[in-house]
């Protein structure tokens, strides 16, 4: 008669994914907004802050709260839809002594990319386990 054992391999104990730190988030979604200038003239100036602050949170090892990144860059093109909410068109406000007008874009096509980057950095945090906060 033969002995059919059979031998389990150990059992490892699943590590708990590291706490998200609210001060990381608000760093990467920062981030995200001064590299998403890039477009605008101030960009020479925020682009190297967002480039440094990306360096210290790798540097940090704050990478499960990367996701913020979008969400950050996110934040300008809904930005620019709001300052174009009137548009499309010639836009003018009058005072009592003076008319101002200005060309507005359409405001939709800023709509959609903020909320395309907005909700797959969302997405994408749920997805990388943002399970808890931490209190720090």
């Amino acid at each position: 008669m033969t002995d059919h054992t059979t031998e389990t391999a150990p059992v490892r104990p699943v590590a708990e994914p590291a706490p998200v730190r609210p001060w990381a988030i608000v760093a990467w979604a920062v981030a995200g907004a001064c590299l998403a200038l890039v477009v605008s003239a101030i960009g020479v100036f925020t682009v190297p802050v967002g480039v440094l602050l990306v360096v210290v949170l790798l540097v940090a090892r704050r990478f499960p709260e990367s996701p913020a990144v979008l969400v950050g860059a996110g934040a300008l093109p809904l930005y620019v839809a709001w300052l174009n909410r009137t548009g499309p068109g010639r836009v003018c406000s009058t005072t009592a002594t003076t008319e101002s007008c200005f060309d507005a874009t359409s405001p939709w096509p800023w709509v959609a990319v903020g909320l395309v980057l907005v909700v797959g950095g969302a997405l994408l945090a749920v997805r990388t386990g943002w399970r808890r906060l931490a209190h720090a």
